[in-house]
């Protein structure tokens, strides 16, 4: 019997592919020609030249790829019984022994000695081999009481360094200095009061010398009475002229001085 079949493949009722090539039949998979395979894990059903039917599982798929013989498809687990399954193992194929390639059986090679490979590089006539000098030595360990003393001495000559000591970290802001700043005043010592700015406008010096000069006349003229009156001289004599003129002058100071 032929191991190839030409089979009608639906999913889910619709047509996947008539007439699709089922080749590679074996106990348990075949495989499916066709240019557009569907996804791992699709159930699809197949129906046979002899009208039998059953559904098989993609568990592979194969796409085209240049510079490969095998052609494009799918690997499918059938799921039989009664005569889909007859039908399925007259034409699937024993999968072949798989070979078995015994180890080859290798003799062990036995390590050379260093004396045999120095005897060797002297018989090859080589003057001299370094490694020939070459003396093992043991390692050498301290005990537990040298370790303990090597560590208190370290830790003396911490104490003595004078440099040596906790590192004091000082924060970023002081917060007394903030409290205290908050209570003081400005640096001219003036506290605004809450009220509003009285501006004056721009003095006028002329006027003020006018309303200075006015005063002063008023003063003297209270000093004679109001009446024009003096308790000196009278008349049109020298002595009253000179007097006159001398409070002439002493009011003209007073308004140069105003």
């Amino acid at each position: 019997m032929s191991n190839e079949a030409f089979v009608d493949v639906t999913w889910r009722g619709l047509e996947v592919g008539k007439r699709v090539k089922l080749h590679g039949i074996h106990p348990g998979d075949g495989y499916l020609d066709h240019a557009t395979p569907m996804p791992v894990g699709t159930l699809l059903s197949i129906k046979t030249d002899d009208g039998l039917e059953f559904s098989a599982t993609v568990t592979r798929v194969h796409e085209q790829v240049g510079g490969t013989n095998e052609s494009p498809g799918m690997q499918i687990a059938p799921s039989l019984e009664g005569a889909a399954k007859a039908w399925w193992k007259t034409r699937a194929e024993a999968l072949p022994a798989p070979v078995v390639v015994a180890a080859p059986d290798l003799a062990p090679t036995p390590a050379a000695s260093p004396a045999a490979v120095l005897a060797a590089a002297a018989g090859n006539g080589n003057k001299h081999d370094p490694r020939a000098d070459i003396v093992a030595r043991s390692t050498l360990t301290m005990s537990t009481v040298e370790v303990q003393r090597a560590l208190a001495a370290m830790k003396a000559d911490d104490a003595d360094d004078r440099d040596a000591g906790t590192t004091d970290v000082m924060e970023a802001v002081d917060p007394a200095t903030i409290e205290g700043l908050a209570g003081e005043t400005d640096d001219d010592g003036i506290v605004d009061d809450g009220k509003r700015t009285s501006v004056m406008s721009a003095v006028d010096v002329s006027a003020i010398v006018e309303a200075t000069e006015t005063e002063t006349s008023g003063a003297v003229n209270g000093d004679d009475g109001g009446n024009g009156t003096d308790d000196g001289p009278t008349g049109d004599g020298p002595a009253a002229a000179g007097k006159g003129k001398k409070r002439r002058g002493k009011r003209s100071k007073r308004g140069t001085s105003g």
